[in-house]
């Protein structure tokens, strides 16, 4: 009679044991397991989950009700009908996207059953943030169950139940479309709400809402204030000078704050080191949390490395354009320097207008210039202006500087000068006030000017004046009569032309000056031409009539 058992241990070991002619035999197996079979299925929401997203004070948070209620509007869940609701964040570097989907998220987290950030700035962090994801949502024993995309595939079961349909993803930082589609990544199915900030907006589909820089000063100021814990920052007339200089950007806001707060400076001192071509110590500028690694020098680097690889082109007139005013660029202006002797790229991006517009729609795509459908011309924010100043022509170009001056100079020489006073020059007299700004003076970019350029300079200077940017005029009239001194000699009746039309020195009330300008003049004419004739008989009569305006 043979009699067997079963004896199971630890390790799902078991013994048979057997009579067999006589004799015992012993046969050791594995007793199969029946593993529990992983549920991905909804159970439970998971609230508010935002991971390892950069965190901002609520009380630092300025300003964007509108964005905000915009936002609301596209992401509030509602009728299934509407499908899965997508909205792009798009803007600028620093322009504050990330810190704008937070905000929202927190302050209506109500309206959501589970809130998750996901990091997408490269492929790599964003399946690690689905991975997280997966082990914060699921219960998993075996440790290989959420290997390679099988945290994905779970993640998008887990949103895709029907009895899941509240919940919002924020995608982070998906600056470079080009290198994977993030689309792959969004959950099947016809519910649910994704947020996408991002500086690429035009290659994101969804409802794209464009981030603007702070329009009200007052927002501007209470940023500086909250950052640098001046409570009297709001009533100091420097740090009103500073938030309009910064012009509404909040990295850029916040930044100047914090360096006041840290460093014990002053607002007047910040901006007096800002305006020096960005002389702010930048290995001594704070790091601020919500911002992660990035500070007011770095955040557009990404942007433009990833612009020079992609239309080399692009990234090269971007360059150019630090030696334009930021406020209005348009076709016919950026095209009227053009020579032979400019560069074939240049040739080939002013080829024509259809050209000039593909390559300034991608300076645009890429958040580094603003559209004016109204003028039919483009806009640069001045932060983003004083960065490709300082960054990307750290050493300055005298060749891009030049070529500006020709653009601004062949504008001025193809109108008529009795028109200058009209208010339709005041976008080319803003690039003419760029000319003479003090980086290019600090460099003496100014004072290589070629003898043919020095009337080029007289009609941008007339130009000015006509404009009343008067210090601006003067210093363009200086530049020009320097350059013909040298050429000519001081006593050339070329020079001693140029001497005569300091009549801005009377505009600006400098009496004396001017009069001294007409004294010089007059003894010129008077030693080349001779007391009668006409141009020094017109000195002569001008003195005159300053020295009346003199005595009264």
């Amino acid at each position: 009679m043979a009699s067997q058992g079963n004896f199971s241990g630890d390790n799902n070991y078991g013994v048979q044991l057997g009579v067999n002619r006589g004799s015992f035999t012993t046969n050791h197996y594995h007793v199969p397991v029946v593993k529990q079979k992983e549920d991905f299925s909804f159970h439970k929401p998971f609230g508010v989950c935002l991971g390892q997203a950069p965190r901002i004070d609520p009380e630092l948070f300025i300003g964007r009700n509108s964005e905000l209620n915009e936002m609301k509007e596209v992401l509030k869940p509602g009728d299934s009908s509407r499908g899965q609701r997508r909205l792009v964040l798009g803007g600028v570097g620093g322009i504050g996207k990330t810190q704008l989907a937070i905000i929202y998220a927190e302050r209506h987290h109500n309206m959501y059953d589970s809130i998750f950030w996901l990091n997408a700035s490269s492929e790599a962090t964003l399946n690690n943030s689905f991975r997280s994801i997966a082990e914060l949502v699921f219960d998993v024993q075996g440790p290989d169950v959420l290997e390679g995309r099988q945290a994905l595939i779970h993640v998008h079961q887990w949103l895709s139940d029907t009895k899941n349909t509240r919940w919002l993803l924020i995608f982070d930082n998906f600056d470079n479309p080009n290198l994977f589609k993030i689309e792959n990544y969004y959950p099947p199915g016809s519910h649910g709400a994704l947020v996408i900030t991002t500086r690429r907006p035009d290659l994101v589909a969804g409802i794209d809402i464009r981030i603007q820089p702070l329009q009200n000063v007052e927002e501007s100021l209470a940023i500086l204030q909250t950052r640098s814990k001046q409570e009297n920052a709001k009533y100091d007339p420097y740090a009103k000078k500073l938030a309009t200089r910064l012009d509404g950007l909040p990295l850029a806001l916040a930044t100047a704050g914090a360096y006041v707060q840290r460093r014990s400076f002053t607002f007047k001192g910040y901006l007096q080191e800002y305006e020096k071509q960005w002389k702010i110590d930048s290995r001594r500028l704070p790091q601020l949390p919500e911002y992660q690694d990035r500070t007011l020098y770095t955040t557009w680097d990404l942007s433009y490395a990833d612009l020079e690889k992609n239309d080399p082109d692009a990234a090269r007139l971007l360059k150019l354009l630090a030696y334009f005013s930021n406020q209005s660029l348009w076709y016919e202006l950026l095209r009227a320097g053009l020579t032979r002797d400019s560069p074939k790229w240049l040739h080939e991006v002013m080829a024509d207008d259809i050209s000039f517009k593909g390559i300034m729609g991608k300076l645009t795509d890429y958040c580094f210039l603003e559209t004016q459908l109204v003028q039919q011309s483009w806009s640069m924010h001045a932060c983003v202006h004083d960065w490709t100043l300082a960054i990307l022509n750290n050493n300055l170009d005298s060749q891009h500087y030049w070529y500006a001056f020709e653009c601004v100079a062949e504008s001025t020489i193809c109108n008529s000068r009795d028109s200058f006073e009209h208010l339709s020059y005041s976008r080319l007299a803003a690039h003419a006030t760029w000319l003479v700004q003090q980086s290019f003076q600090q460099d003496n970019l100014l004072y290589n000017i070629a003898p043919n350029q020095l009337d080029k300079a007289l009609s941008i200077a007339d130009l000015l004046r006509k404009q009343v940017r008067l210090i601006a005029a003067e210093q363009m009239y200086q530049l020009a009569l320097a350059g013909k001194e040298k050429a000519l000699g001081p006593d050339h009746t070329s020079t001693l032309s140029t001497v005569t039309t300091w009549i801005l020195y009377k505009d600006q009330g400098k009496l004396k000056e001017a009069e001294r300008m007409y004294e010089r003049a007059l003894a010129g004419y008077e030693k080349a031409l001779g007391p009668d004739h006409r141009k020094t008989q017109q000195v002569a009569k001008r003195l005159t009539a300053l020295n009346i305006a003199d005595r009264t």
